[in-house]
């Protein structure tokens, strides 16, 4: 390597290292994460941007702001400006996103100088900056998709070992981390298999805990062959997602209960070839009504849930004008493994408990019962029922949802219950959910898997019957 490109590069790595050693003049007291959002946009020209979307909006709205993306806490995490016609500076006030995991922004017209706060982000993981006006050499390192752990002292300054290791990233070293290509449908669901998983649902200020069992198939709807995600018990019993998969992208067709709706146009929310940080926006209509929906695949993380360890899930979040904000983690040739969602004080909590792909179970240990059956009323009113539990041992308190089928058509029964049980045998109301007139659930299983019992719904009694088997597919 040429000397004089070393020295030059080692220099500016020191001057760095004395401005994180001298008190921050400029900026003598914290700013909000809206006011560093603002300055970012003045400084880079945010009325010029090709998308300045919901950008300063009312307080409070910064997390539908395009591009932002916040965590749960609704602090800012990401920044993903590539590719808008931003201009100008890169304000010194960036340092007070104290959140920020990535800044993505390159394919703009940015120009010098680089301000050095941006190595006072703590908790920065990966930034792309390429393809924008700088000159300086400092440019050269941290141009990489692998911007992590510049502070391997953990001093607080850049010194010789870090403009060693920065020297060898931009000399093409140590690039495990960089952008790689994915394809989502290795990581969208296996077809015909069936998930189980936990929900966490938050409604009314209050929380229940109950199961949702999932299949996915290759169905032809309407002369195409689509991908159908089926709810068979759970808060959505019944409901159908319906996708479409090309050699390109991959596509969100619409939704099914008793009659189907389709989003004009389709919505794409993934590709067959996406790198992190990418964005997909939709304008769609449906029964009349306009939205504005945004998938972002933000990134690669290790997932635990109930079913085992996933490593290097892909990250998906989805932001809708309504307020609807969702996230999604998928493991590669598994399919969904954790969701979230939150959206005027509801929302929910989803993690895999159980699936069998390829005759190998996640996990190995774990045991899945489905329960079906018949209930039927005081006068006479029937239909079905099903739920789904597991338990790892016979210790385990379970959770579990009811789900009474034909309850379209009946005036005295609600949709969907939420059971507790103790003991994997005898299951009863949760009744941290139900206010003063809880509904009331006496159900039991024997050791032959028989199903009976009874419950007493708005003074309105019912017989419950059925059986219990064991899935192990």
């Amino acid at each position: 390597m040429n000397f004089r490109i070393i020295f030059t590069s080692f220099l500016v790595v020191y001057l760095i290292s004395i401005s994180f050693s001298q008190e921050q003049i400029i900026y003598s007291e914290e700013i909000s994460e809206r006011q560093a959002l603002i300055e970012f946009y003045n400084s880079t020209n945010g009325n010029k941007w090709n998308n300045n979307t919901h950008w300063l909006g009312e307080p409070g709205s910064e997390c539908t702001w395009y591009g932002v993306i916040c965590n749960d806490s609704k602090q800012v995490e990401a920044l993903h400006l590539f590719s808008n016609n931003l201009t100008g500076k890169l304000p010194s006030s960036i340092k007070y996103l104290n959140n920020l995991k990535s800044l993505i922004l390159h394919n703009n017209k940015l120009s010098d100088p680089i301000p050095t706060e941006i190595f006072e982000l703590n908790y920065l993981e990966s930034i792309t900056l390429n393809n924008n006006n700088y000159s300086s050499n400092i440019v050269s390192i941290i141009n990489n998709n692998i911007f992590k752990k510049w502070d391997i002292k953990n001093d607080n300054r850049i010194g010789i070992e870090e403009a060693i290791n920065a020297l060898k990233i931009s000399a093409g070293m140590n690039v495990s981390y960089a952008n790689e290509l994915y394809d989502f449908n290795d990581y969208f669901g296996v077809n015909e298999q069936r998930y189980l998983y936990s929900e966490e649902i938050y409604r009314d200020s209050k929380i229940v805990q109950g199961t949702a069992f999932v299949e996915i198939t290759n169905e032809m709807v309407e002369n195409k062959e689509v991908r159908v995600t089926t709810y068979i018990s759970g808060q959505w019993s019944g409901w159908k997602d319906y996708e479409l998969v090309t050699d390109l992208d991959i596509f969100y067709l619409g939704w099914g209960f008793e009659n189907n709706s389709w989003y004009e146009p389709p919505i794409k929310f993934a590709s067959r070839s996406m790198y992190i940080g990418e964005h997909f926006y939709n304008f769609i209509k449906i029964e009349g009504s306009h939205y504005y929906v945004e998938y972002i695949f933000a990134g690669i993380e290790d997932i635990v849930v109930p079913a085992g360890i996933f490593e290097k899930c892909l990250k998906i979040i989805k932001k809708q004008n309504t307020g609807l904000r969702q996230v999604y983690y998928y493991a590669r040739n598994i399919g969904l493994v954790k969701a979230t969602s939150s959206s005027s004080g509801d929302g929910y909590n989803q993690e895999l408990v159980y699936t069998s792909i390829n005759n190998i179970s996640y996990p190995p240990s774990r045991k899945v019962y489905m329960a079906k059956g018949q209930w039927k009323s005081e006068s006479n009113q029937s239909g079905g029922f099903t739920f789904c539990f597991s338990s790892q041992n016979d210790s385990d308190k379970i959770f579990t949802t009811i789900n009474f089928e034909n309850y379209q058509t009946q005036n005295d029964l609600n949709y969907e219950y939420y059971l507790i049980s103790e003991d994997n045998k005898s299951f009863k109301i949760n009744t941290e959910f139900y206010d003063s007139n809880a509904p009331e659930f006496d159900i039991s299983i024997n050791d032959f898997g028989d199903i009976t019992g009874s419950c007493a719904i708005e003074n309105i009694n019912y017989t419950i019957s059925g059986k219990v088997t064991i899935y192990d597919k």
